[in-house]
Parts: C-alpha cells; structure tokens; sequence
C-alpha cells in the first residue's frame, strides 16, 4: 500500500516536473539595446498568438510603453515584462546616448545635421546595427558603395579597444557597444557595434533556389529562436517554417539573425547565395 503511495507520488513529482519544464522553455528573455529617442516595437519577439499583454516597466523614467511599443526616454536600465497564453516574456533594455541618429557623426570637414554637412552638401547617410561575438568577424563586403574598398574610406571609432577593422572585416576584440563612421567626401556610413558574448558570426554560402537546413547550425533548438533578415546587398533570403533558408534567384549577400528566445546563444549567419 505505501509502496503504491510513494510511487504514485513520484510519478506526479515527475509529471509537475515536466510540466514546470516545458513552460519554463518557452518563456522569451532578451536584452535590447536603444538610443535615447528612439522607438522600438517589441512585436518581433512576441510568440504566434500573443495579444492584449499588460507591461510592467521597473523604470517609466527611462523607457515609456505604448502598446507593444517601447520609447527610450533618457540613458538607464529597465526591465520590461508582461504574459500571454501562458508565456512570459522579460526584455531588459539599456538606452544609451546618441546610439543612433546625427548626434554625433563627423565628416572630414563639419559636423552632419539633417543630412547636409557646411556647404549645404547632400550627405549620402547609411546606418547600420549589429551585433558580434567575441573574435567574430564581420565582413565589409557589400555594405559599402559597390566596387570600393574598406581602405578608400576615412574610419573612426568611439573607442578603438572594441573592434578593429582588419582585411576587410569588422574584428570584435573584446565586449562593448561602439559606434564606427566611415567617410568619403558627402558618404558617410554608420555602424553601431554592440560585442557581447551570447554572440557568434558565421559566413556561409548557399545556392541559388535552394533550402538550406538550419538545424545544421542552430541544432534540434530551431523552435527557440526568432528570425529577421537584412539584405545587405540584395534581399534574396529568408526562412521558411523556422526550419530552412530559402535562397531566391538573385545572387547577394544578406543577414540573417537568430536570436535565442531563452536565453542562449544567439546568431549572425551573413549568407551569399551562389550560382
């Protein structure tokens, strides 16, 4: 008889237990970098079915909430959490000063406002956002005006101890956020770095018209991840059922992001389709 008892107990400790896990698995925790300024919508995040979500925010001071958009009002901390259909969902989000925008971007000559430098000149202004491992590289290719060369340009950085341009790529030395200008004449590129650690690169190369698997590269944890995609040159890839890329006709270069919804590892995959 209590043999029975204590059997049966163990067999509900196991059940809650699993249970505890599987709703503890698809809870979404992620950190979210913004500008002072700036708006973000947190809809990118938010699982197939989430609606009608009450925030809390732990510092109204420095981000506002707006359905599910978050305004970044001045630099801090905030950590942003809410649920819907049994998922919990946690953003902690870092608002930085000038992290994007004119503030503090300068050309050979003047200050950029508005887009026109002293003269009145026309500035050709491209902005970019990512994100990078430790000892990732990142390469230039395609995000620059084509046919030119990284070396054609004037570089600077906010702190040269996060990365380094080498051979043609961006080098993550160690973890940061900097902002790198590069300019030529009225051309002038943005790229707003944040290294971190939860963060790995990795360059690979599909065909034309073809699926590729990613489970090859993120494992059996596909489900854990959300997906966006940059067309860094031409926009010819994207992701299928969160199970394949999908190469298009046109051959380019394009970024593919994995982000971890629990927590993990998170991926930059820079893909060239191929003939």
């Amino acid at each position: 008889m209590y043999k029975k008892i204590i059997a049966a107990f163990m067999t509900l400790v196991m059940v809650l237990s699993s249970a505890a896990f599987v709703m503890a698995d698809t809870n979404v925790s992620m950190n979210i970098t913004m500008g002072a300024g700036e708006t973000k919508s947190l809809d990118t995040y938010l699982k197939a079915g989430a609606s009608g979500i009450s925030w809390s925010n732990s510092a109204p001071g420095v981000v506002k909430i707006s359905g599910n958009n978050v305004t970044a009002s001045k630099t801090g901390t905030a950590l942003i959490s809410g649920s819907s259909n049994g998922v919990e969902y946690s953003f902690k989000i870092k608002v930085l000063k000038n992290f994007s925008g004119y503030q503090d971007i300068v050309s050979q000559s003047s200050k950029v406002n508005d887009g026109r430098n002293s003269r009145g000149e026309t500035i050709a202004h491209t902005e970019r956002y990512l994100t990078m491992g430790v000892k990732d590289k990142f390469p230039l290719t395609n995000m620059l005006e084509p046919g030119l060369k990284y070396d054609k340009y004037n570089w600077r950085f906010s702190d040269k101890n996060i990365v380094a341009i080498k051979q043609g790529k961006i080098t993550a030395l160690k973890p940061g956020i900097v902002h790198i200008t590069a300019t030529r004449f009225t051309t002038v590129y943005d790229f707003y770095v944040t290294v971190a650690d939860n963060y790995v690169t990795k360059e690979i190369k599909v065909k034309r018209n073809s699926l590729t698997n990613l489970s090859k590269y993120l494992g059996d944890d596909l489900t854990n991840y959300v997906y966006s995609v940059e067309g860094l040159k031409d926009n010819a890839v994207g992701v299928q059922d969160d199970k394949f890329i999908v190469a298009g006709e046109g051959k380019g270069v394009s970024l593919l992001r994995a982000e971890s919804t629990i927590g993990g590892t998170n991926y930059n995959f820079v893909v060239t389709i191929i003939g």
